[in-house]
Formats: structure tokens, C-alpha cells, sequence
């Protein structure tokens, strides 16, 4: 009876440790800005919605890309000096679509990803 107490507490102990959240996400994984940098190796913004940016630098070593769902709007100084590199996304967020038979089952899912030009 001792033994299965202990182990009942340690399985309680580290169950609480255990992570809750199925969906991972690192801290400021995206934003709404992107102001007053010099980027001077390879960086990757990824905008919630709209992306702004403004006063920022790109030296010949730099690397930025840009990318937001909605729109990407550059306002301010900007520059991107010879051989930096620019790269700017504005996508959707992927589809799901679902093919059902006569009967109702699902018989396909297909992701779709759809491309917006940068305006």
C-alpha cells in the first residue's frame, strides 16, 4: 500500500508539469511593427495582420523578409543597401478544403495556400 501511494503522488507530481497546450508558440512570434532596426544577417518578421515598418536599414550583409496576411505597409526611411536583400510576403493563411462521398465520409483533404502580390 506504501509503494502505490508513492507512486500515485509522483504521477500526480509530474503530471502537473506536463504541458497543457497542444499549439507551441514562442513569445512575440509575430507583430503589428517592425521600426528602428539595422538588419545586418538573415531576419524574419511575420506580421498578425497588417505589418508597418519604418526606419529600418539593410546593410550588404542583411537578409529581411517580410511577411504578414494582410498587407505590408512601409512607411519612413527604408533602405536596403547594395547587396542586402528584401523579400516581402503578403499570403493568406492556408484553406482547408474537405471531399465528402454521396454517403457523407470525408474522402479528401487538400491544403490550399493562397498568394496575394505585394501591392
Amino acid at each position: 500500500m506504501k509503494k502505490y501511494s508513492f507512486y500515485k503522488i509522483v504521477f500526480a507530481a509530474l503530471y502537473g508539469f506536463m504541458p497543457v497546450a497542444s499549439h507551441a508558440s514562442e513569445s512575440n512570434d509575430s507583430v503589428d511593427s517592425y521600426t528602428n532596426h539595422m538588419v545586418s544577417s538573415t531576419v524574419t518578421v511575420q506580421g498578425r495582420g497588417e505589418l508597418t515598418v519604418s526606419s529600418v536599414s539593410v546593410t550588404p550583409t542583411g537578409d529581411l523578409t517580410l511577411a504578414a496576411p494582410d498587407n505590408i505597409t512601409i512607411s519612413g526611411p527604408f533602405t536596403v543597401e547594395e547587396g542586402g536583400q528584401l523579400n516581402a510576403f503578403v499570403q493568406t493563411r492556408p484553406l482547408i478544403w474537405y471531399s465528402y462521398d454521396a454517403a457523407g465520409n470525408r474522402i479528401r483533404r487538400e491544403l490550399k495556400q493562397v498568394k496575394n502580390a505585394i501591392r
